[in-house]
């Protein structure tokens, strides 16, 4: 009977046995299925890094050069005119006298315009006059309420003692009810008459009386200068400096404002005057002078510009621009016609990045910069354009890589594998 027991119990640990073994084969099987399976698992996801080609950011030209032809002119042939009506009542110049600008031609007489300098000056007196006076009024008017407040608050100080008194008496039956209820209402009724008095003194030191003959007495004192500046006027003064070729004044005439008694011409310096559309106004806009160019084109000079008109011309349509050159040698002529530079090269020349190289999302523009190998999306500002270039205004700096062949694909901080560009480095 033991014999058969332990025949089966053996029997039984023989098959745990194997059962263990089983599992443990499955185990090592599975191990190595896994460790063969995952190199291939972890190639499948390697990603791919992409190739493109770059281009440097470099100093392009985006415009053209941009010449007008302009007219040598004289840069006097100016009309004197008097900038008020009078007599004439002295002559300073004759005809063919030479005469510097500001130098006085001849001096005119008005009654009307005497008269009104001198109603000008009255009122400004009157006004000063009126104005003391009222500051010496207010002055002595709030002194005196000063005074009057100081005196309140001596009285106010009293009748609180007194209002103290009564209650204390009332408290110690010497006193009725009606007799402390008197001593408030007086009281309260003085403290609300100081309190009026502060404010009437107050009032007084913002007073618009003061401040409305202040204002009678500035425009009196603007309309003086104005009636001074017409009582210069009656000098007829020369606007430049050259010589009188015309002259129609007589003593004892009558002249009329704006109506040319004269004209004075200078050839040294002489204008150079050409029109400009609103693209050539802009480019002269804020620019101290121009280059200019003879016929030939052989000789050629720097000229200061005297004078760019703020609206066009109404006859002709344009801006008129003026320029100023030295003419002592005088070889430039009146009638002459010469080549005006409107741009610079600075300004034809501006940092570029290629069309194609730009990513456009929304109103936004950017660019992929190539750092060690990274992609870099930055955001650019870009002006002016050619058919392949835009001008950049901020974004990158000169120098920089940028790639110029994917950039849809591309995104922020990717690698990839850079070519070289039959471009790089190069400028139009």
């Amino acid at each position: 009977m033991q014999r058969e027991r332990r025949m089966r119990q053996a029997a039984r640990n023989a098959r745990n046995a194997a059962v263990v073994a089983l599992c443990l084969s499955m185990t090592a099987g599975c191990t190595l299925l896994d460790a063969f399976s995952a190199p291939r698992e972890e190639a499948d996801v390697t990603p791919q890094i992409r190739s493109v080609r770059t281009e440097t950011v470099a100093v392009r030209q985006i415009e053209e050069p941009i010449h007008l032809t302009a007219d040598v002119e004289s840069s006097i042939q100016f009309d004197v005119e008097p900038k008020i009506s009078g007599t004439v009542e002295t002559l300073h110049k004759k005809l063919g006298d030479t005469v510097e600008e500001g130098e006085p031609i001849a001096q005119l007489s008005s009654e009307e315009v005497n008269l009104a300098y001198e109603q000008a000056l009255a009122a400004v007196d009157q006004a000063n006059s009126a104005l003391r006076t009222a500051r010496q009024e207010l002055s002595v008017s709030r002194q005196e309420h000063a005074a009057e407040i100081r005196k309140m608050e001596i009285r106010l100080n009293e009748l609180q003692r007194q209002h103290n008194k009564v209650r204390n008496d009332y408290d110690s039956g010497l006193a009725t009810k009606e007799d402390v209820d008197r001593s408030a209402s007086e009281l309260e009724s003085y403290r609300q008459d100081l309190e009026l008095a502060r404010k009437r003194l107050q009032s007084l030191n913002q007073s618009d009386r003061i401040a409305e003959l202040e204002n009678r007495l500035a425009d009196a004192e603007l309309a003086l200068q104005l009636r001074s500046e017409a009582l210069e006027q009656l000098t007829i003064k020369a606007p430049v400096g050259g010589v009188i070729t015309q002259l129609t004044l007589i003593e004892g005439m009558m002249v009329r404002e704006g109506v040319p008694v004269g004209r004075i011409e200078q050839v040294d310096p002489v204008r150079i005057v050409a029109y400009l559309n609103e693209e050539g106004a802009q480019y002269v806009r804020g620019k101290a002078e121009l280059k200019y160019v003879l016929p030939g084109g052989e000789e050629q000079g720097q000229a200061p510009v005297s004078y760019l008109s703020s609206i066009p011309d109404p006859e002709r349509n344009a801006y008129v621009l003026e320029l100023t050159v030295p003419n002592r040698d005088g070889r430039l002529k009146p009638g002459m016609k010469v080549a005006v530079e409107l741009s610079e090269e600075a300004e034809l020349s501006a940092l570029a990045v290629p069309q194609y190289a730009v990513l456009e999302e929304g109103s936004r523009r950017y660019v992929f910069v190539i750092e060690d190998d990274i992609v870099r999306k930055r955001e650019v500002k870009t002006g002016r354009s050619t058919p392949s270039y835009y001008e950049v205004l901020s974004g990158v700096s000169e120098g920089e890589s940028i790639a110029i062949t994917g950039v849809n694909a591309l995104t922020d901080g990717e690698r990839v594998i850079v070519e070289r560009s039959g471009k790089e480095g190069q400028a139009e």
